[in-house]
């Protein structure tokens, strides 16, 4: 019996080894996306720490902009699709607050999009909700997650990651610097490129605010259903030992 529960415990103490880590953002292995329409690019894979995930398992959240107040403080702009508020700021040093993109725009996997052309014809429109003139943008999902995506037009804007703690979106961590992969395929959006990041949760957040006046994004995701290779060798050890112990 002691050697059972020595046994439970090294395996407990593991596991929880595993997730022993602080928060992170980091660039990822690989992207897919599908340019066969010039007028509608979206993107269709990814691949992080050894697995690939399909749009499937692509789970997107709600993203807000939000902008500076004359008097001082910030707000959201709200309703989307608005002029810039009256009482509004703009954001020194970069392009003027764009009312047509959307935060939720970055709600999907859409990175160039335009219903009004015909598919195989002509170029479209970028689909994403942009910081330009805004201080910052929040995504805030339904329930909590571990591994936030964000890809952007363009891309290398500087700024910070801070994940969000509460689901009304206000207890806020400790921010972190941006970090970014090129997506590789050059300039697939109208001339310009795309680069992106993945933000990981040691403990599960509810989403990210990212600050980074500038930043164009296209897609903000977690993706599910499947378990982190270092959990499946762990639990597959787990298995093994305690099949042995039955025996």
């Amino acid at each position: 019996m002691i050697r059972k529960r020595l046994l439970f415990s090294a395996i407990g103490l593991g596991l929880l080894g595993s997730v022993a880590s602080a928060d992170s953002v980091t660039g990822f292995n690989a992207v897919t996306y599908d340019n066969s329409d010039p007028a509608n690019i979206f993107l269709t894979g990814l691949t992080y720490n050894s697995v690939t995930y399909n749009s499937s398992q692509f789970v997107y959240g709600k993203t807000d902009r939000y902008y500076n107040l004359t008097a001082g403080g910030t707000a959201l702009w709200a309703p989307e699709g608005s002029a810039f508020p009256a009482d509004g700021t703009a954001v020194g040093g970069t392009s003027n607050p764009k009312a047509f993109d959307l935060g939720s725009e970055a709600d999907n996997n859409l990175w160039l999009i335009d219903p009004a052309v015909p598919v195989g014809a002509g170029s479209g429109t970028p689909d994403m909700a942009s910081l330009d003139g805004l201080p910052y943008l929040k995504t805030l999902f339904a329930s909590p997650v571990t591994d936030i995506f964000l890809f952007e037009r363009g891309g290398g804007d500087p700024g910070t990651a801070t994940p969000i703690l509460s689901a009304d979106g206000l207890t806020l961590g400790t921010p972190l610097q941006l970090a970014y992969s090129a997506v590789a395929g050059g300039n697939i959006l109208s001339g310009q490129g795309v680069q992106g990041f993945v933000y990981h949760a040691d403990s599960p957040i509810w989403g990210f605010q990212i600050d980074a006046s500038g930043l164009d994004a296209l897609t903000i995701l977690t993706p599910v259903g499947v378990p982190e290779p270092s959990s499946l060798v762990l639990l597959g050890l787990a298995g093994a030992l305690l099949f042995r112990f039955k025996k």
